[in-house]
């Protein structure tokens, strides 16, 4: 007895877990709080191709993954003691949906529609599926919405790969791990000495920053929590020679593609702030083995990276600075990110800012690349020509986001996402287009990488020679203040009412401005002012 009383005390914590991880309760406790949870909604659409299966088989195809995989079972409920805990039910109250629509523009607008719903994460399923098809002849369109809280960029992955081999009809092999042993790994890893250092490197990592490196963006609009919600999306493909262009420029310099992403990014914010220190947020997988990388679920944790400046250093130089940084923090990659984020508040309360995502408000992350089926039936990401762009009704996690995805063809596929709460349409798409416009301009010579990078892109210096030695504008006849009316008074254009002068404490729209210059106008007549009178302004860093 007392050997097995010995044994038992030795006997580590158990090798699954129903508790919630940290970053599935950080979904709960965002849910609960009433924010805005459709950034939470994982949306993928897939044009069919090939042989298209009749609908029955679709439906016993996607049966068949929800009764494979937990997470498409999972819901989520607190204990008396107030722990989350994933429930995972034997059958969930769910299927495969089937709908036809008259052609393609209608079918993604009902599919977005579907996939703007809100999730509970207390009720199943925490996901959304279907197959449209399109009377006008058109490839029909497989799309899914699936709740953060149960899947991630990889799960997608799974989830499309088996779902093809089953329409095909080849079997799956049997899954060896589950999600459950990947949360009791937490577990064991926050009551361990493992947590503790990776707790001082964050603290270390960060504290490291001047304080400016944290301060708010110049910002189109300032951020107020009754502002209308939404995203700029938009999606351009690099060509497959651009993408084996930058893959060689990362491989010379043994980094990663990400790496380079991530230095693109940082260089074009230190161009258009003129910020030298900040941070950018990236991704790691808590997966740690090869039967984890089967297991759906939410397996990633976002990492803060400290960038600091540089001038006049090559690329490649710069991207192997960024490599290192990135493997450091892939490093300490288990500390949970809400750990990360309060180890730090406790060090620097003065940045904690419910109004901004923590730490970082720019961030890159990476989709894993699917492998193209060799069987009669694809699903493929939907082609379009140039950079697509969508505004949808709800805004991203963090200000911008730049996703990037491997093609089956070798290509590469860039999203933007930037909130359209604080930035113009305008202003988003002049980050994109200057992303992928250095991303072709590296891809398409990888020796560039050995020269520092010139302040402006090719199609840039044109613009502005355009703009230097173009035609002559004609001189408008009417002076500014009147034409500045004029603009306010126009019908139907609305621009009375929008923001002219952004300030630290209010926001002046162009009629505001209007009616103050009069009032001040009026108030120099009454002193005696008139035209031709000198008049002298005492006035600090403000809108006046």
């Amino acid at each position: 007895r007392k050997v097995a009383e010995l044994r038992d005390a030795d006997t580590p914590q158990a090798d699954e877990s129903d508790l919630a991880t940290e970053g599935e309760r950080e979904f709960w406790v965002a849910e609960a709080a009433g924010l805005d949870t459709r950034p939470f909604i994982i949306p993928v659409i897939r044009t069919v191709e090939g042989e298209v299966p009749d609908p029955a088989r679709w439906s016993d195809a996607w049966t068949a993954l929800v009764e494979r995989h937990e997470a498409l079972r999972t819901t989520f409920a607190e204990d008396a003691e107030g722990c989350l805990h994933r429930r995972v039910a034997a059958t969930v109250d769910g299927a495969l949906e089937l709908s036809t629509q008259t052609g393609r523009t209608a079918a993604l607008a009902h599919i977005r529609a579907r996939q703007g719903e809100p999730f509970a994460m207390a009720t199943a399923p925490l996901w959304r599926a279907g197959l449209v098809r399109l009377a006008d002849g058109g490839s029909p369109l497989f799309w899914m919405a699936m709740h953060h809280s149960i899947g991630d960029g990889r799960s997608v992955g799974i989830l499309l790969e088996e779902l093809t081999a089953l329409l095909a009809g080849e079997p799956l092999p049997p899954l060896s791990a589950r999600y459950a042993a990947i949360a009791a790994r937490e577990l064991r890893y926050l009551d361990g000495p493992d947590h503790a250092a990776d707790e001082a490197h964050w603290r270390e990592h960060l504290s490291a920053l001047p304080p400016e490196a944290f301060e708010d963006w110049p910002l189109d609009t300032p951020r107020a929590a009754g502002a209308t919600p939404g995203s700029h999306r938009f999606e351009l493909r690099l060509d497959p020679a651009t993408a084996a262009g930058l893959k060689a420029v990362a491989r010379r310099h043994e980094a990663s593609l990400h790496a380079i992403l991530l230095t693109l990014l940082a260089r074009e914010v230190r161009r258009r702030t003129g910020r030298g220190a900040f941070t950018i947020g990236t991704t790691g997988d808590i997966r740690e083995t090869a039967e984890d990388m089967r297991v759906v679920g939410y397996g990633v944790n976002m990492l803060p990276l400290a960038f600091y400046p540089v001038a006049g250093i090559p690329f490649g130089a710069e991207l192997r600075a960024t490599q290192a940084a990135l493997a450091g923090a892939l490093q300490h990659a288990r500390m949970p990110f809400a750990r990360i984020c309060h180890g730090f508040w406790e060090d620097h309360p003065q940045h904690r800012d419910p109004a901004r995502y923590p730490l970082f408000d720019i961030a890159v992350t990476e989709n894993p690349q699917g492998a193209r089926a060799a069987g009669p039936l694809c699903l493929v990401r939907p082609n379009g020509e140039g950079p697509a762009y969508e505004r949808t009704g709800h805004s991203p996690g963090q200000d911008m986001v730049l996703i990037h995805e491997g093609l089956a063809d070798g290509g590469l596929l860039l999203q933007w996402h930037v909130n359209a709460a604080l930035y113009a349409q305008d202003t988003a798409e002049r980050w994109f287009d200057a992303l992928t416009g250095w991303a072709r301009w590296l891809g398409d010579d990888d020796a560039r990488a050995e020269a520092t990078p010139p302040a402006l892109l090719p199609e840039e210096e044109a613009t502005l020679a355009s703009w230097e030695h173009g035609p002559a504008a004609e001189r408008p006849t009417l002076t500014f203040h009147a034409l500045f009316e004029r603009l306010i008074d126009r019908p139907g254009t609305g621009q009375g009412g929008r923001p002219a002068v952004i300030g630290a404490d209010r926001v002046l729209t162009y009629r505001a401005v209007e009616a103050e210059a009069n009032a001040i106008a009026h108030a120099l007549l009454e002193r005696g002012a008139e035209r031709g009178t000198v008049v002298g302004v005492l006035a600090g860093r403000s809108p006046n």
